[in-house]
């Protein structure tokens, strides 16, 4: 008897163990699943005969993966002196009655405030009070408007996101079983027009910008409600999120009072893709649009697909390259493809594969000294870009 009690309460011990790690386990996971994107947002045109510029704070998840709950916020950013000056809100933006239903809803915030407001840097937060917070999801949610005095019409206001390099820097939190968590972040847009531009009507009003990857290439999709003298979209590119390039130039409607879509397919995605839109006026004006990040899941490896080795690398320009390529497909075509190290396409050749170990020659006479990656792609799998070095 003895025995078996004792059996029971080490049973029992166990599983009271197992269920608290499980419940830590879940509560870090959904502390870590979410991240998230801030961007300025001109809240009304910019009063020229009053002297003042209107902007809206807004927040929202990266992508469908990183969803969360927001509590505490603390949006800090720097400002321009010489072009905006004396900040306030202006508008307190109510999320409390918008959580969805749950046991714990509503949620309730406190009031918003500018507290902590140095020189050129504006701390605007406030926190969760009760409930567990306003599901963010992957669109904008406006959270608060803010009021400058505008003190030169020429100038620039210059709104700087500060990260979490930056001090002090922004925070945003969620809570889980009363804790607090840090989220993490992803992109901040910040925002640079100069007052005069401001104070114009906006050539273009985007009601949406999104992308899909289909096929290993990516295509972006953009609606406009209403368009005037616009001329052309820029579509932008970058690797980081911060420093962006053309890639390519979409005409504009000029002229338009109902919605009109367009698309723009990149063909050569690298893995990580922030883009953007330049709405350029007929006059020059233009505005950016949000940032949008998509990840590329074609740059995972296949299980035993792709390539084991480059030789000779570095090489010289002109001199002969071999790419060992293994695969477990039989008789496959696919294609070797190099791009340099902003993702541009330089060189792809169309190969043929047989079951097995496959080696590759060719001379890359078009490619200049500098950083390469050089990848190989069939139907069925695209294998992880591998590094070549071609030296003088």
């Amino acid at each position: 008897m003895y025995f078996t009690k004792s059996y029971k309460m080490n049973f029992y011990s166990k599983k009271i163990l197992l269920v608290t790690l499980l419940a830590l386990s879940v509560s870090s996971l959904f502390a870590q699943n979410g991240r998230y994107d801030v961007q300025f947002k001109v809240g009304q045109s910019a009063d020229c005969d009053l002297g003042e510029a209107y902007f809206d704070i807004e927040i929202k998840a990266m992508d469908a993966n990183s969803t969360f709950r927001v509590s505490d916020q603390n949006y800090r950013f720097s400002f321009n002196d010489d072009a905006i000056t004396n900040p306030r809100i202006a508008e307190e933006f109510d999320i409390s009655g918008l959580i969805q239903e749950g046991p714990n809803a509503p949620s309730f915030y406190s009031s918003h405030s500018l507290n902590g407001s140095t020189g050129t840097i504006v701390s605007y937060g406030f926190e969760l009070l009760q409930g567990i917070g306003y599901f963010i999801g992957e669109d904008w949610v406006p959270v608060g408007r803010v009021v400058f005095d505008v003190v030169d019409t020429t100038a620039c206001v210059n709104l700087q996101w500060h990260d979490s390099g930056t001090f002090p820097s922004t925070f945003i939190g969620e809570k889980f079983d009363n804790e607090l968590y840090v989220t993490r972040e992803n992109s901040f847009t910040h925002l640079e027009e100069c007052i005069r531009d401001l104070c114009r009507p906006l050539p273009i009003e985007l009601s949406s910008f999104s992308g899909e990857e289909i096929n290993c290439e990516i295509e972006l999709i953009w609606q406009t409600l209403t368009e005037t003298n616009s001329s052309h979209f820029m579509v932008q590119k970058s690797k980081d999120g911060v420093t962006f390039s053309d890639l390519d130039r979409v005409e504009a409607a000029r002229f338009s009072n109902a919605p009109l879509s367009y698309n723009y397919i990149d063909e050569t995605p690298g893995i990580y893709n922030y883009y953007r839109l330049k709405q350029v006026d007929l006059d020059g004006s233009y505005e950016y649009s949000y940032i949008i990040k998509i990840d590329s899941d074609c740059y995972e490896p296949g299980i035993i697909n792709g390539i084991t080795e480059i030789y000779p690398n570095p090489t010289n320009t002109g001199r002969t390259i071999r790419v060992q390529v293994y695969t477990s497909d039989i008789q496959t075509g696919a294609d070797l493809i190099i791009r340099d190290i902003s993702g541009r396409l330089m060189y792809c050749k169309n190969i043929a594969l047989d079951a097995g170990a496959n080696t590759v020659a060719f001379i890359p006479d078009r490619l200049t000294p500098g950083l390469y990656f050089v990848q190989v792609r069939s139907d069925e799998w695209f294998s992880q870009p591998q590094k070549l070095v071609i030296v003088e």
